[in-house]
């Protein structure tokens, strides 16, 4: 198997993804090849991120982000920017209930039902850490939310490319997560979770959002 990172410029909310990702790739794409698309650029076209400095911070995000376990992948919500971005995501009574069952799953040794609960959109939400030797700019200090009609958009970029191609919007880590956002129907799912695991598309400064896996 064969992956193959694409380099793009740095995406904006006034790129085109479809017509980006068609262009970045109609020359390099073959039939039977997978096309894999960060969640990050398809979110940022789709215009879902918000700059640190517009969000209004509330006391509820600032008290329950003290007591989220964070993952391995990050901060998570324990971040109070990102807890506040899931509270203006899921509502404050969604993120308010899923605290109080995440709490109970602690006491019991279990950990994870804040996300559960809190919802598969509240849990994606990515926000960088200001550093911009680890984030391309101007994306160090911004929400990133979820993209919205990913299988919609995975359709229409395998229509440009016109070729017999398959198609998934994925977020991944560098600790093996990989969470496909948007795919077109004759996609094996769990196939781009395993092939993706090692986050081939990199994580930092690779301008890289866009892959090819050639089985």
């Amino acid at each position: 198997m064969k992956k193959i990172p694409v380099k793009t410029h740095v995406i904006t909310e006034s790129d085109d993804i479809v017509q980006l990702a068609v262009e970045s790739l109609k020359e390099q794409a073959l039939d039977g090849d997978i096309i894999v698309i960060s969640s990050k650029v398809v979110s940022i076209s789709q215009g879902l991120v918000k700059p640190f400095d517009e969000l209004k911070i509330t006391g509820l995000a600032r008290f329950l982000s003290k007591f989220v376990t964070k993952p391995l992948s990050g901060e998570g919500l324990g971040r109070v920017e990102k807890m506040q971005g899931a509270i203006d995501e899921a509502g404050a009574l969604r993120i308010l209930f899923a605290a109080i069952i995440g709490g109970i799953g602690k006491m019991m040794g279990i950990h994870g039902w804040f996300y559960r609960v809190a919802g598969r959109r509240a849990g994606a939400i990515d926000g960088a850490d200001g550093v911009r030797a680890k984030t391309v700019g101007p994306y160090n200090r911004v929400l990133i939310f979820a993209p919205v009609k990913g299988d919609e958009v995975c359709e229409k970029v395998k229509a440009g490319l016109g070729k017999k191609v398959e198609i998934a919007i994925i977020d991944a880590n560098d600790y093996g997560d990989v969470d496909v956002w948007g795919q077109t129907d004759g996609l094996d799912a769990e196939f781009v979770e395993n092939a993706c695991a090692d986050n081939f598309l990199g994580q930092r400064l690779e301008q890289t959002p866009l892959g090819i896996i050639r089985p």
